[in-house]
């Protein structure tokens, strides 16, 4: 084809030099579109996955805070649950105690 287009004269030289460029030129731009368009594509897909990466943290705060708050609750009941148990024994041992003061005063009762 070069040699065809020089055969023709000067123009048609310039004209095949040209082609040739563009010939090469044109793949290139293809290349670098197609570099570009794969590049905006992994910048959004990064893009994305740093979005769910915050927002997976934020959530994992949230979660963690509330634990805390559930495992401080938690130690409150059981420290109420505690005082009450604490209560009914007394209440048991005072029971007894009635019990054991009636007791006595039947017996005393009967043996008079």
């Amino acid at each position: 084809l070069g040699e065809w287009l020089l055969a023709l004269g000067p123009d048609a030289g310039l004209i095949g030099i040209l082609a040739t460029v563009v010939a090469m030129v044109l793949p290139l731009c293809c290349l670098c579109c197609r570099a570009s368009r794969s590049a905006s594509k992994s910048s959004k897909k990064l893009k994305s996955e740093q979005d769910h990466r915050r927002n997976m943290e934020s959530h994992i705060k949230k979660l963690t805070e509330e634990k805390l708050k559930l495992e401080t609750d938690s130690q409150n009941l059981r420290i109420e649950l505690r005082g009450c148990q604490e209560e009914l024994d007394n209440e048991k041992q005072g029971n007894w105690d009635l019990e054991n003061v009636r007791s006595s005063l039947e017996n005393e009762k009967l043996s008079l």
